[in-house]
C-alpha cells in the first residue's frame, strides 16, 4: 500500500509550474475577467493588448525589472535592496 507524503513545491520538486500559473492568474483576473469577453475573437483582442501591457511593468521576482527587460539581456543591481550602513 502506497502511504501519502507531504512534499514541499519549489524545494522539493524540481520542476515547477507556479510561475506561468501566476502569469496565468493575472491575465484571467487583471484582463479577461473584468471586461467579460463573449467569444474566442474577443480574448484575442483582449490579450492582443494585455500581454504588451503585463511584460512591460516591473516585477518584484526580477528585482523590478520588467519581463521585457530581462529578455533584453538587461541585468538587476545586485545591491539594490542591500540596507545602507
Amino acid at each position: 500500500m502506497l502511504h501519502p507524503r507531504r512534499i514541499i513545491g519549489q524545494i522539493e520538486v524540481i520542476v515547477s509550474n507556479s510561475i506561468s500559473e501566476a502569469g496565468n492568474k493575472t491575465m484571467k483576473y487583471e484582463y479577461l475577467f473584468p471586461q467579460k469577453p463573449y467569444s474566442y475573437d474577443d480574448v484575442i483582442r483582449i490579450l492582443e493588448k494585455a500581454a504588451p501591457e503585463f511584460n512591460s511593468r516591473p516585477h518584484g521576482q526580477l528585482y523590478d525589472l520588467s519581463p521585457d527587460d530581462v529578455l533584453a539581456g538587461k541585468m538587476h543591481d545586485r545591491h539594490l535592496f542591500r540596507k545602507k550602513k
